[in-house]
């Protein structure tokens, strides 16, 4: 019985969306297909809500925090600006809107027009060569671009503003909400940004959020290679890293090596499975070889190029040592004004070595890009030497 009545009521929804697609019913004034407009040019609307906010200044913003490498305290100090900007720029926007009198309503030409600017900005936010920029300029692009998002939004409705009025003439006449000629247009473009905005939220999920079961074990593998080397080389390892990502290679190739001896006779699920291992396993594989791609090659060049200059040569300045700061944090700290004494000597010490890396912040990356290049080029030297300790 329930059953028959949940059946009635799809079948009766149904007919009431196609019978008032475009015709609205009775004591309504917007039919389902613009309930259905407005709905779908909500998909726009958030997408720039939540793009803006993956790359809001925020000591946890997912991009500016982890991608660019941003410090914390900096997010903060241009968060902090850019509430004071927000100060005078959300009142100027409200007192346009407010003051708009366009052929097109009152505020119907800001939906359709204003998330152009953001778009563009946010859009090419994506394609900076975030790899040949500098500290500074990595932050700098993150607060211009976040701020011209706002920025720009509060210059297209100046724009509309002036171009409506002038163009179009003075109205009062808010009853045009009810007439289709005007809610069509904007039915129509709300529709085709939303689309562009599910096919671009789109790319996130088809570039990063695809990997198989096997594919993320590739990559959690390499990332263990590329931190014991890391350690070997600043001299930080742990009891047994090293061996460990020795573990994970070798084990990789003789894994790889019985999966590819197994494909021929593999059919239909079994064969996939083994496809998925094998591109799994072909991810740590590639890792010892990575220096040989061109792309990485130029890099080093690049870095090689760098490295030629000195510090002072590039950037005016000395590179400081951790003497300092090592001098202050053995500073005593038994009595409350020692301890201040010692705090102040830190916090001095830290900004000396902030300065230094955010003015040569290519510097120090070209000079880690080479080195890692140097332990890979001795990759099996180092796993041999860590073998022997271990035996030993």
């Amino acid at each position: 019985m329930k059953e028959k009545k949940l059946g009635a009521k799809v079948k009766d929804l149904v007919s009431s969306v196609k019978t008032h697609w475009t015709t609205p019913p009775e004591g309504r004034y917007v039919p389902y297909k613009e309930i259905a407009a407005y709905s779908v040019g909500g998909i726009g609307v958030k997408f720039v809500i939540y793009t803006a906010w993956y790359i809001g200044l925020s000591a946890t913003s997912l991009l500016a925090g982890s991608a660019l490498g941003l410090k914390n305290g900096d997010l903060v100090k241009l968060t902090m600006i850019a509430t004071v900007i927000g100060i005078f720029l959300v009142p100027l926007r409200g007192m346009i809107i407010d003051n708009t009198r366009s052929s097109k309503g009152k505020f119907r030409p800001y939906l359709l027009y204003t998330g152009i600017p953001s778009s563009i900005l946010l859009t090419g936010f994506a394609f900076l060569p975030f790899e040949s920029m500098s500290y500074n300029q990595k932050l700098m692009a993150q607060f211009v671009t976040f701020i011209g998002t706002f920025i720009g939004m509060g210059i297209t409705y100046l724009t509309n503003t002036v171009l409506m009025q002038n163009t179009y003439g003075l109205t009062n006449n808010y009853d045009d909400l009810y007439k289709a000629s005007f809610r069509e247009p904007i039915s129509k473009g709300m529709i085709l940004l939303a689309i562009v905005g599910y096919v671009l939220s789109l790319i996130p999920f088809i570039t990063m959020y695809t990997l198989t079961e096997e594919d993320h074990e590739g990559h959690i593998g390499v990332l263990k290679i590329r931190a014991a080397l890391e350690d070997y080389a600043t001299g930080a390892l742990s009891a047994g890293q090293l061996e460990e990502a020795k573990q994970i290679y070798t084990g990789a190739l003789t894994q790889l090596e019985e999966l590819k001896a197994q494909l021929p006779a593999a059919t239909g699920k079994k064969k996939r499975q083994i496809q998925r291992m094998i591109k799994g396993l072909q991810i740590i594989k590639d890792e010892k070889n990575r220096f040989d791609d061109p792309a990485m090659q130029r890099r080093v060049e690049k870095a090689k190029e760098l490295l030629s200059h000195t510090v002072e040569e590039l950037y005016g300045i000395s590179e400081p040592t951790m003497d300092r700061y090592n001098t202050a944090k053995a500073m005593d700290e038994s009595t409350k004004a020692a301890a201040k004494a010692k705090a102040q000597a830190m916090r001095e010490a830290s900004k000396e070595l902030d300065r230094f890396h955010k003015k040569a912040y290519n510097y120090i990356q070209a000079r880690k890009l080479v080195k890692q290049l140097e332990y890979y080029t001795h990759w099996e030297t180092i796993f041999e030497s860590e073998s022997a300790a271990a035996e030993a």
